[in-house]
């Protein structure tokens, strides 16, 4: 054990018994996340990986969807944010609920455990990390055992609340007993280079083929209309009337731009570029609902950026917040923290919605960002699938067949570098626009 003086030195009585019961333990450590802007989501996330990294097993799990039989094992985390006047997120209003009643089956389930709590707020507001707080305290009243004081991190300090929660993980895995984490271990395997291999596509959804398109209508009054015609798997019949999710890839120039700009690294202290072509397997935990493959096989990281991160969504404070830590350019930094906080949300409006800009943009006027992949995988929303009317009957075109009728989307935008007006196109229509000229195959799924 370490013998450095912690921040967040152990509380309990026999520290030894709580090792012991670590070790003891088969049941992965839960890592409960309450979040309204998905930071404590991606909290848990570098959590778990550096559990990883310390041989822990540990399972992520939204507090909204928490079971009393969840917390089966010796010791839990529970991450939160706090809002306005000591608000807990919404997503853990019923399970707090359940607590204030003492509910006698969550009060079993957590009686006699131990548990860490994390919590983020603003000192701007009365109740400070009022959430974390209340949630301390209960626990405990239940009977619970605290391993170590309730972390309280104002998120608007200037050097952001990252160093702060890096200080409490060193410390909650020293009070574990796991005397040291390789902090520069990597996050990612890599093998021999290829050109772009052929992805598995994401759960839940089948690969289908672009037969043919036409271009119906021009944009004179309703837009620019085309026509798709996809061939199916035999295993996925549908029926007229139904939807088809069809989850598109980022565009390709939005793409090169990103590689250009030499931002995405394999290593935390981003010396290690990530070329486009690498391939790697990410050593990462598997999330409920994600639709990273996160399995053995090797990806390129050209293919995990276009198609798990939505590089064409509008820009948000919280990405802005999140991206401050990595920027190496001192003012480029200020200005990020400065339009990712939310006393500042008229500079952002004026900066940002006046003028729409999509993430991808950022990666241009902050060219100073360096940034690890996994962390790019998680502060980047996620790519979501679009949904179609399907405009075709099976009975007259044959079940592995379906056509649509899709109204391109498309405006004029802003060029961040140059300040001219660029036409731009819709993340899916424009998909579709790229693939139709190679004829590829391409993950869909069928909703009823």
């Amino acid at each position: 054990m370490t013998q450095s003086v912690k921040a967040y030195p152990f509380l309990g009585s026999n520290q030894e018994e709580f090792i012991q019961s670590l070790k003891n333990s088969v049941v992965p450590v839960p890592i409960i996340f309450a979040t309204q802007t998905q930071t404590c989501k991606q909290l848990a996330n570098q959590l778990a990986r550096y559990f990883q990294s310390g041989q822990i097993k540990a399972k992520i799990i939204d507090v909204a969807a928490l079971t009393p039989e969840d917390l089966a094992g010796p010791f839990f985390v529970y991450l939160t944010c706090t809002f306005f006047m000591g608000d807990h997120p919404k997503s853990a209003l019923q399970f707090v609920g359940k607590l204030r009643e003492n509910d006698p089956v969550w009060a079993e389930a957590i009686k006699s455990k131990y548990f860490s709590v994390f919590g983020i707020g603003s000192l701007k507001y009365k109740l400070f990390c009022k959430a974390s707080d209340e949630l301390d305290a209960k626990f405990t009243e239940l009977g619970a055992n605290r391993v170590m004081r309730v972390s309280r991190v104002d998120r608007n300090v200037p050097q952001g609340y990252e160093p702060q929660f890096q200080e409490w993980m060193k410390d909650l895995l020293d009070n574990m007993g796991i005397d040291k984490v390789e902090e520069s271990q990597s996050l990612y395997e890599t093998k021999v280079q290829s050109k772009y291999p052929f992805i598995a596509p994401p759960k839940n959804y089948f690969w289908c083929k672009l037969l043919e398109r036409k271009q119906l209508s021009d944009n004179v009054v309703d837009g620019i209309q085309h026509y798709y015609k996809f061939e199916l798997p035999a295993t996925n019949p549908y029926k007229a009337g139904q939807h088809i999710a069809i989850m598109p890839r980022n565009h390709r120039q939005v793409m090169n731009q990103v590689f250009q700009n030499k931002i995405i690294y394999l290593d935390d202290e981003c010396k290690q570029l990530a070329e486009p072509e690498q391939l790697v397997k990410m050593n990462v935990l598997a999330q409920e609902g994600s639709n990273l493959p996160l399995s053995n096989d090797f990806y390129s990281v050209w293919d995990l950026i276009a198609q798990y991160t939505d590089l064409h969504s509008m820009v948000n404070q919280n990405v802005l917040a999140l991206l401050a830590q990595f920027a190496r350019d001192e003012n480029q930094q200020k200005e990020l923290k400065m339009l990712g906080d939310t006393a500042h949300s008229d500079l952002f409006q004026k900066k940002f919605v006046q003028t729409p800009s999509k993430i991808g943009d950022l990666f241009q006027s902050y060219n100073s960002l360096k940034i690890p992949l996994h962390r790019f995988l998680e502060i980047v929303p996620p790519m979501r699938h679009r949904l179609y009317s399907i405009a075709s009957s099976p009975k007259l075109i044959g079940n592995q067949f379906l056509e649509l009728i899709v109204t391109d989307v498309q405006w004029d935008g802003i060029n961040v570098k140059t300040g001219e007006t660029v036409q731009q196109r819709g993340l899916c229509t424009g998909f579709l626009y790229e693939l139709s000229g190679q004829l590829q195959w391409w993950a869909l799924e069928m909703l009823f």
